[in-house]
């Protein structure tokens, strides 16, 4: 997943959850304004995935509405670099290429999520 990918796959996950909340009463517009402004101006395209993650964390601090979001959002993420570090891992092996596929995996486990290690 690419960091632009991930950012869309941020705010739509915000946006549904405004959406659920000002439907069933949990938000005001003005709420909803309010974070959508710090959205907009935080999650802008080009961001990096790590910055992605610094905005999910504060979101998710500052705004109890989104309190969940921190960590469905790096599980997902995490699940994204394993899955494409295993795939890279079993090409490299197949290859007979131990040493790279050595530094895949302790790069792979060394991935900051967010504070997880």
């Amino acid at each position: 997943m690419s960091s632009e990918e991930y950012r869309l796959d941020v705010e739509r996950k915000m946006l549904q959850i405004m959406q659920e909340k000002l439907d069933s009463g949990e938000m005001s517009a003005e709420r909803a304004k309010e974070i959508a402004q710090y959205v907009v101006d935080s999650l802008k395209p080009g961001i990096s995935i790590d910055e992605i993650n610094k905005v999910v964390a504060y979101i998710a601090k500052e705004f109890e509405e989104f309190s969940h979001l921190t960590v469905d959002s790096l599980n997902a993420y995490e699940e994204n670099v394993k899955t494409h570090a295993l795939s890279d891992v079993h090409k490299l092996l197949s290859e007979g290429d131990l040493p790279s596929a050595d530094t895949i995996l302790k790069k792979t486990l060394q991935v900051d999520l967010g504070g997880k290690q």
